[in-house]
């Protein structure tokens, strides 16, 4: 299964603007991954498919299938789409010298609302340093707790939000970073937080209201998507936390849609019964985005979808198998 809806194409040039881009050239390739998900041993059958487009994007499908064989959980599919124009880079900002930036706290100019949230903007006042915008944690959020992980759903009057404001703390960075945490390590961390429950397992369990066997499968499916995405821009991982990912102030920022759930049933006929036998094969459907720091207005379409039950039908007369 793979999602194939292009999202908003946004021009990568300020000089000419093609206003009907159209596909250019198209390639495929196929991929083969063995990994280790949260102590389980799994298999990716890898299918990436990118679209180039006449005014420079690119539009990415990814699609990563695992067969489990798992009574609660056969197979598991995850499939994203995104489609990229430049990748923002922090370099410039990191130029600054150090002793210019004060410790967090005070008032920040040119305070906005995004998602009904508080957002600082990109840029350097002469005390702070802002690389990208992201929720206000100088002054609203969690002030200054750059190490405590956070995520927020409502706004400081209650207001619900669309998305999950997720907070990695400068701890879970650096760790990820320096390869302490892997990139499978931080999203079961933000996942199993956002589900809420003891164990982290089981928080992606309830997040995503799927069978704990297939847990360590999205995870790992969502993980290797990312590298996917990685090595088709030819960017280091570690680059891409330090350019995209992490702020001055060493934690980082990632927003989470909510997922839209929904069923559908595949089927097959079998008539070489005295009583034709028609099996439905129920799948359970997932929906969300997700985008990272400088990154947060080209968000990341997930698609993921899982075996959930079989319905044998049996046709009327005598059953006899043959």
């Amino acid at each position: 299964m793979l999602v194939l809806s292009p999202q908003l194409l946004i021009a990568t040039t300020s000089t000419i603007i093609d206003s009907n881009p159209s596909i250019i050239d198209v390639q495929t390739m196929t991929n083969v991954k063995p990994m280790v998900v949260l102590n389980t041993s799994l298999i990716a059958n890898e299918f990436i498919k990118v679209e180039r487009w006449s005014n420079g994007s690119r539009t990415i499908h990814i699609s990563e299938h695992f067969i489990l064989n798992h009574p609660d959980c056969r197979d598991v599919w995850v499939n994203m789409t995104q489609t990229i124009s430049s990748i923002p880079s922090n370099v410039c900002a990191r130029a600054i010298k150090a002793e210019t930036v004060k410790p967090l706290g005070g008032v920040y100019p040119g305070k906005y609302r995004w998602d009904r949230m508080l957002f600082l903007p990109k840029g350097n006042n002469g005390t702070h340093i802002v690389e990208y915008d992201y929720d206000d944690n100088l002054d609203t959020y969690y002030p200054s707790e750059l190490f405590t992980h956070w995520n927020l759903s409502h706004n400081e009057y209650g207001q619900p939000t669309n998305l999950n404001h997720v907070h990695l703390s400068a701890q879970e960075v650096t760790d990820w970073m320096n390869g302490v945490k892997s990139r499978s390590d931080i999203l079961a961390i933000i996942f199993g937080v956002l589900g809420g429950s003891l164990t982290i397992i089981g928080g992606v369990a309830a997040f995503f209201e799927c069978p704990w066997a297939a847990v360590p499968a999205i995870i790992g499916g969502i993980s290797t998507i990312i590298a996917a995405i990685l090595a088709l821009l030819g960017i280091t991982e570690y680059n891409w936390i330090r350019d995209v990912v992490q702020t001055w102030y060493g934690d980082g920022f990632t927003w989470v849609g909510y997922v839209t759930k929904y069923s559908r049933v595949d089927y097959w006929y079998d008539p070489f019964f005295t009583r034709p036998m028609t099996c439905w094969m129920w799948y359970e459907h997932r929906e969300w985005q997700q985008s990272w720091g400088a990154e947060r207005d080209n968000p990341q379409s997930y698609h993921v979808s899982f075996w959930s039950r079989d319905e044998w039908k049996v046709g009327p007369g005598s059953a006899t198998v043959r």
